[in-house]
């Protein structure tokens, strides 16, 4: 459920911020912060709706924060190839 949800949530969340020109790193953390223990979660005792939206217990997060490095990882090569190219054509 847990990687489901923050998959989507950032999947929603990423291209509003490539919009206005922000990173989608900083899309996955702001998905991590709202969506974690920390964030909405927060707001459970008084909206009780909000706990199938978060994640509420913190021991679920390595798994996600793991999964998180590996699409880092996957993404930075393409970042890199991407300046070096256009550099290259450029001159």
């Amino acid at each position: 459920k847990e990687i489901i949800l923050v998959l989507s949530s950032a999947g929603a969340l990423v291209p509003v911020l490539s919009r206005v020109k922000i990173s989608p790193v900083v899309g996955f953390l702001l998905t991590g912060i709202v969506m974690g223990p920390y964030g909405l979660s927060q707001l459970s005792s008084y909206f009780p709706y909000v706990d199938y939206i978060t994640i509420s217990d913190s021991s679920d997060f390595p798994a996600l924060a793991e999964l998180g490095i590996l699409l880092l990882m996957g993404s930075l090569p393409e970042r890199v190839l991407t300046k070096e190219i256009l550099q290259v054509h450029s001159h």
